[in-house]
Protein backbone atom coordinates (compact mmCIF):
# COMPACT_ATOMS: atom_id res chain seq x y z
CA UNK A 1 0.00 0.00 0.00
CA UNK A 2 2.74 2.13 0.41
CA UNK A 3 5.84 1.94 -2.09
CA UNK A 4 8.18 4.74 -1.53
CA UNK A 5 10.50 5.52 -4.18
CA UNK A 6 14.24 7.41 -3.22
CA UNK A 7 17.04 7.88 -5.12
CA UNK A 8 20.86 7.22 -3.27
CA UNK A 9 23.69 8.83 -4.15
CA UNK A 10 27.00 9.01 -2.75
CA UNK A 11 29.23 11.73 -2.72
CA UNK A 12 32.98 11.60 -2.95
CA UNK A 13 33.38 12.28 0.46
CA UNK A 14 31.62 8.91 1.43
CA UNK A 15 27.98 10.42 2.41
CA UNK A 16 25.18 8.98 1.24
CA UNK A 17 22.48 11.74 -0.02
CA UNK A 18 18.98 10.62 -0.60
CA UNK A 19 16.59 12.40 -3.29
CA UNK A 20 13.06 11.77 -3.34
CA UNK A 21 10.78 13.28 -5.83
CA UNK A 22 7.30 13.78 -4.43
CA UNK A 23 5.17 14.00 -7.45
CA UNK A 24 7.11 10.10 -8.58
CA UNK A 25 5.86 9.12 -5.13
CA UNK A 26 2.62 10.33 -5.32
CA UNK A 27 2.17 8.67 -9.07
CA UNK A 28 3.55 5.37 -7.90
CA UNK A 29 1.55 5.12 -4.50
CA UNK A 30 -1.34 6.00 -6.81
CA UNK A 31 -0.95 3.36 -9.31
CA UNK A 32 -0.45 0.58 -7.15
CA UNK A 33 -3.20 1.86 -4.41
CA UNK A 34 -5.32 1.75 -7.33
CA UNK A 35 -4.45 -2.06 -8.20
CA UNK A 36 -4.69 -3.19 -4.65
CA UNK A 37 -8.25 -1.94 -4.55
CA UNK A 38 -8.89 -3.42 -7.75
CA UNK A 39 -7.86 -6.94 -6.85
CA UNK A 40 -10.37 -7.11 -3.80
CA UNK A 41 -12.75 -6.26 -6.30
CA UNK A 42 -11.68 -9.14 -7.73
CA UNK A 43 -11.24 -11.55 -5.09
CA UNK A 44 -14.54 -10.77 -3.41
CA UNK A 45 -16.67 -10.36 -6.50
CA UNK A 46 -17.74 -6.57 -6.04
CA UNK A 47 -19.44 -4.53 -8.14
CA UNK A 48 -17.57 -0.92 -7.81
CA UNK A 49 -16.91 2.09 -10.13
CA UNK A 50 -13.04 2.29 -11.26
CA UNK A 51 -13.62 6.42 -10.03
CA UNK A 52 -14.25 5.31 -6.37
CA UNK A 53 -11.53 3.30 -6.35
CA UNK A 54 -9.38 5.73 -7.68
CA UNK A 55 -10.42 8.60 -5.07
CA UNK A 56 -9.54 5.75 -2.26
CA UNK A 57 -6.27 5.35 -3.77
CA UNK A 58 -5.58 9.01 -4.21
CA UNK A 59 -5.81 9.58 -0.69
CA UNK A 60 -3.20 6.87 0.47
CA UNK A 61 -1.09 8.88 -2.07
CA UNK A 62 -1.66 12.21 -0.49
CA UNK A 63 -1.33 10.43 3.03
CA UNK A 64 2.14 9.09 1.76
CA UNK A 65 3.30 12.36 0.64
CA UNK A 66 2.48 13.89 4.18
CA UNK A 67 4.64 11.57 5.77
CA UNK A 68 7.36 12.87 3.85
CA UNK A 69 6.91 16.23 4.44
CA UNK A 70 5.53 16.38 7.96
CA UNK A 71 7.96 13.66 9.50
CA UNK A 72 5.77 13.07 12.96
CA UNK A 73 5.95 10.04 14.76
CA UNK A 74 1.77 9.85 14.17
CA UNK A 75 2.24 8.73 10.37
CA UNK A 76 4.44 6.36 11.09
CA UNK A 77 2.49 3.85 13.62
CA UNK A 78 0.84 1.02 12.83
CA UNK A 79 -2.37 2.48 14.34
CA UNK A 80 -2.63 5.43 11.86
CA UNK A 81 -1.40 3.04 8.76
CA UNK A 82 -4.89 0.87 9.89
CA UNK A 83 -6.92 3.64 10.17
CA UNK A 84 -5.95 5.10 6.40
CA UNK A 85 -6.77 1.43 5.36
CA UNK A 86 -10.08 1.51 7.45
CA UNK A 87 -10.67 5.37 5.30
CA UNK A 88 -9.83 3.66 1.90
CA UNK A 89 -12.12 0.88 2.26
CA UNK A 90 -14.79 3.08 3.07
CA UNK A 91 -14.51 5.04 0.70
CA UNK A 92 -13.93 2.30 -2.13
CA UNK A 93 -16.51 -0.04 -1.29
CA UNK A 94 -19.29 1.49 1.02
CA UNK A 95 -19.60 -1.62 2.72
CA UNK A 96 -23.46 -1.88 3.69
CA UNK A 97 -22.82 -4.03 6.85
CA UNK A 98 -19.76 -4.81 9.68
CA UNK A 99 -19.29 -8.55 7.77
CA UNK A 100 -18.40 -6.89 4.73
CA UNK A 101 -16.62 -3.95 5.81
CA UNK A 102 -14.16 -6.41 8.25
CA UNK A 103 -14.12 -9.25 5.52
CA UNK A 104 -12.80 -6.36 2.72
CA UNK A 105 -10.42 -4.79 4.98
CA UNK A 106 -8.70 -8.05 5.86
CA UNK A 107 -7.94 -8.76 1.98
CA UNK A 108 -7.51 -5.56 1.73
CA UNK A 109 -4.33 -5.46 3.69
CA UNK A 110 -3.59 -9.06 3.06
CA UNK A 111 -3.41 -7.98 -0.77
CA UNK A 112 -0.79 -5.51 0.59
CA UNK A 113 1.42 -7.48 2.41
CA UNK A 114 1.46 -9.94 -0.76
CA UNK A 115 2.34 -7.27 -2.87
CA UNK A 116 5.01 -5.68 -0.53
CA UNK A 117 7.00 -9.14 -0.20
CA UNK A 118 6.77 -9.87 -4.04
CA UNK A 119 8.20 -6.37 -4.77
CA UNK A 120 10.98 -7.08 -2.26
CA UNK A 121 11.58 -10.80 -3.79
CA UNK A 122 11.78 -9.11 -7.37
CA UNK A 123 14.24 -6.09 -6.53
CA UNK A 124 16.57 -8.54 -4.41
CA UNK A 125 16.63 -11.18 -7.28
CA UNK A 126 16.67 -8.85 -9.97
CA UNK A 127 19.34 -5.76 -8.71
CA UNK A 128 20.12 -4.72 -11.86
CA UNK A 129 16.66 -3.68 -12.76
CA UNK A 130 14.07 -1.44 -11.78
CA UNK A 131 11.56 -3.84 -11.65
CA UNK A 132 9.41 -1.13 -9.64
CA UNK A 133 9.16 1.24 -12.28
CA UNK A 134 8.61 -1.22 -14.85
CA UNK A 135 5.55 -2.37 -12.65
CA UNK A 136 4.21 0.52 -12.29
CA UNK A 137 4.39 1.77 -15.66
CA UNK A 138 2.60 -0.87 -16.69
CA UNK A 139 -0.30 -0.82 -14.08
CA UNK A 140 -0.14 3.13 -14.71
CA UNK A 141 -1.49 2.11 -18.31
CA UNK A 142 -3.59 -0.49 -17.53
CA UNK A 143 -5.25 1.88 -15.26
CA UNK A 144 -6.12 4.61 -17.91
CA UNK A 145 -7.34 1.73 -19.84
CA UNK A 146 -9.76 1.10 -17.43
CA UNK A 147 -11.06 4.69 -16.51
CA UNK A 148 -11.54 5.32 -20.22
CA UNK A 149 -13.21 2.38 -20.62
CA UNK A 150 -15.60 3.00 -17.88
CA UNK A 151 -15.87 6.85 -18.93
CA UNK A 152 -17.14 4.84 -22.39
CA UNK A 153 -19.64 2.63 -21.17
CA UNK A 154 -21.18 5.26 -19.06
CA UNK A 155 -22.08 7.63 -21.79
CA UNK A 156 -23.16 4.71 -24.11
CA UNK A 157 -25.04 2.91 -20.92
CA UNK A 158 -28.40 4.54 -20.76
CA UNK A 159 -28.55 5.44 -24.56
CA UNK A 160 -31.52 3.91 -26.14
CA UNK A 161 -30.64 2.62 -29.85
CA UNK A 162 -31.79 1.11 -32.73
CA UNK A 163 -29.95 -1.88 -34.94
CA UNK A 164 -31.41 -2.64 -38.61
CA UNK A 165 -29.98 -6.53 -39.41
CA UNK A 166 -29.62 -6.98 -43.41
CA UNK A 167 -29.88 -10.44 -44.59
CA UNK A 168 -30.59 -11.47 -48.45
CA UNK A 169 -31.38 -8.27 -49.12
CA UNK A 170 -34.17 -7.16 -46.58
CA UNK A 171 -33.76 -6.05 -43.30
CA UNK A 172 -35.61 -5.69 -39.98
CA UNK A 173 -35.17 -2.53 -37.78
CA UNK A 174 -35.01 -3.59 -33.37
CA UNK A 175 -34.66 -1.38 -30.40
CA UNK A 176 -31.62 -2.11 -28.20
CA UNK A 177 -29.03 -0.81 -25.68
CA UNK A 178 -25.67 -0.99 -25.62
CA UNK A 179 -24.82 -4.03 -22.66
CA UNK A 180 -21.69 -3.02 -20.69
CA UNK A 181 -21.43 -6.85 -19.50
CA UNK A 182 -21.64 -7.81 -23.31
CA UNK A 183 -17.89 -8.55 -25.02
CA UNK A 184 -18.92 -12.06 -27.01
CA UNK A 185 -17.08 -11.72 -30.11
CA UNK A 186 -17.70 -14.72 -32.67
CA UNK A 187 -14.63 -17.18 -31.79
CA UNK A 188 -13.76 -17.76 -35.47
CA UNK A 189 -13.38 -14.58 -36.95
CA UNK A 190 -13.47 -12.40 -33.81
CA UNK A 191 -16.93 -10.57 -34.48
CA UNK A 192 -18.90 -8.50 -31.93
CA UNK A 193 -21.65 -10.56 -30.91
CA UNK A 194 -25.19 -8.53 -30.72
CA UNK A 195 -27.72 -10.47 -28.50
CA UNK A 196 -31.08 -10.55 -29.70
CA UNK A 197 -34.52 -12.00 -29.15
CA UNK A 198 -35.39 -15.12 -31.10
CA UNK A 199 -38.81 -14.00 -30.73
CA UNK A 200 -38.10 -10.95 -32.62
CA UNK A 201 -36.47 -12.70 -35.41
CA UNK A 202 -38.89 -15.48 -36.41
CA UNK A 203 -40.78 -13.76 -38.86
CA UNK A 204 -37.57 -12.65 -40.36
CA UNK A 205 -35.04 -15.43 -40.77
CA UNK A 206 -35.92 -18.63 -42.54
CA UNK A 207 -38.26 -20.79 -40.98
CA UNK A 208 -35.31 -24.16 -40.82
CA UNK A 209 -32.87 -22.00 -39.49
CA UNK A 210 -35.32 -21.07 -36.56
CA UNK A 211 -35.95 -24.29 -35.83
CA UNK A 212 -32.48 -25.45 -35.24
CA UNK A 213 -32.16 -22.65 -32.95
CA UNK A 214 -34.88 -22.97 -31.02
CA UNK A 215 -34.31 -27.21 -30.67
CA UNK A 216 -30.40 -26.99 -30.70
CA UNK A 217 -30.49 -29.87 -33.70
CA UNK A 218 -30.34 -29.57 -37.29
CA UNK A 219 -33.12 -31.92 -38.80
CA UNK A 220 -32.53 -35.08 -41.52
CA UNK A 221 -32.53 -34.53 -44.53
CA UNK A 222 -34.48 -37.54 -46.48
CA UNK A 223 -32.73 -36.62 -50.06
CA UNK A 224 -30.06 -34.63 -50.68
CA UNK A 225 -30.31 -31.33 -51.35
CA UNK A 226 -27.95 -28.33 -52.22
CA UNK A 227 -26.46 -26.27 -48.76
CA UNK A 228 -28.57 -23.26 -48.32
CA UNK A 229 -27.03 -19.52 -48.15
CA UNK A 230 -28.61 -19.72 -44.05
CA UNK A 231 -26.82 -22.74 -43.32
CA UNK A 232 -23.28 -21.28 -44.42
CA UNK A 233 -24.17 -18.29 -41.51
CA UNK A 234 -25.05 -20.28 -38.44
CA UNK A 235 -22.47 -19.72 -35.71
CA UNK A 236 -21.86 -21.05 -32.55
CA UNK A 237 -20.58 -18.78 -29.65
CA UNK A 238 -19.18 -20.26 -26.33
CA UNK A 239 -19.55 -18.28 -23.00
CA UNK A 240 -19.79 -18.55 -19.22
CA UNK A 241 -22.35 -18.20 -17.08
CA UNK A 242 -22.55 -16.56 -13.66
CA UNK A 243 -21.41 -19.76 -12.45
CA UNK A 244 -18.66 -20.30 -14.50
CA UNK A 245 -20.55 -22.97 -16.66
CA UNK A 246 -19.44 -23.33 -20.07
CA UNK A 247 -22.39 -22.89 -22.14
CA UNK A 248 -23.25 -22.23 -26.01
CA UNK A 249 -25.17 -19.84 -27.94
CA UNK A 250 -26.53 -20.14 -31.52
CA UNK A 251 -26.05 -17.34 -33.90
CA UNK A 252 -25.96 -16.11 -37.09
CA UNK A 253 -23.65 -13.68 -39.46
CA UNK A 254 -26.36 -11.35 -41.72
CA UNK A 255 -24.43 -9.44 -44.39
CA UNK A 256 -24.14 -6.36 -41.86
CA UNK A 257 -26.13 -4.29 -39.49
CA UNK A 258 -27.03 -0.47 -38.93
CA UNK A 259 -27.02 1.27 -35.59
CA UNK A 260 -27.89 4.50 -34.68
CA UNK A 261 -29.26 6.46 -31.57
CA UNK A 262 -28.10 8.83 -28.98
CA UNK A 263 -25.25 11.19 -30.05
CA UNK A 264 -24.50 8.39 -32.44
CA UNK A 265 -25.08 8.89 -36.27
CA UNK A 266 -25.91 6.13 -38.17
CA UNK A 267 -22.74 3.54 -38.79
CA UNK A 268 -22.84 0.27 -40.56
CA UNK A 269 -20.65 -2.49 -38.64
CA UNK A 270 -20.05 -6.00 -39.01
CA UNK A 271 -21.70 -8.11 -36.43
CA UNK A 272 -22.84 -11.91 -35.50
CA UNK A 273 -26.12 -11.59 -34.14
CA UNK A 274 -26.69 -14.30 -31.12
CA UNK A 275 -29.52 -15.51 -30.05
CA UNK A 276 -31.94 -15.55 -26.81
CA UNK A 277 -34.37 -17.42 -25.98
CA UNK A 278 -35.79 -15.53 -23.02
CA UNK A 279 -37.09 -11.98 -23.07
CA UNK A 280 -34.19 -9.40 -22.32
CA UNK A 281 -36.68 -6.46 -21.06
CA UNK A 282 -39.47 -5.86 -19.25
CA UNK A 283 -42.12 -4.35 -21.48
CA UNK A 284 -40.47 -4.82 -24.40
CA UNK A 285 -38.42 -1.77 -23.89
CA UNK A 286 -35.80 -3.04 -26.37
CA UNK A 287 -34.73 -6.36 -28.07
CA UNK A 288 -31.06 -6.75 -28.34
CA UNK A 289 -27.78 -6.15 -26.20
CA UNK A 290 -25.35 -4.29 -28.38
CA UNK A 291 -21.54 -5.69 -27.79
CA UNK A 292 -19.89 -1.75 -26.79
CA UNK A 293 -17.01 -2.43 -29.10
CA UNK A 294 -19.10 -1.64 -32.08
CA UNK A 295 -19.29 1.74 -30.05
CA UNK A 296 -15.50 2.32 -31.18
Amino acid sequence: MWYNKFQIKKKATGELQVTLYLDVLFIENLVINFFLLKAVTVLLRLQCKNIRLLVGAFVGGIYVVAMVLWPDRIFFRFSSKVLLSVVIVIISFQPQSIKTFLKTLVVFLMSTFVLAGILVALDSTYTGVQIGNVLVAFLLLVMIFLLLREWIMKKYKNCEYHIRIWYSQQNITIPGIVDTGNFLMEPMTHTPVIIVEMKALELFLPEDMISIIKTGQWTEQKEERPVEDWQLRIRYIPYNTLDQKCQVMTGFAPDYVDIWGGDLPEVRKKAVIGFSKNRLSKGNAFKALINPTLME
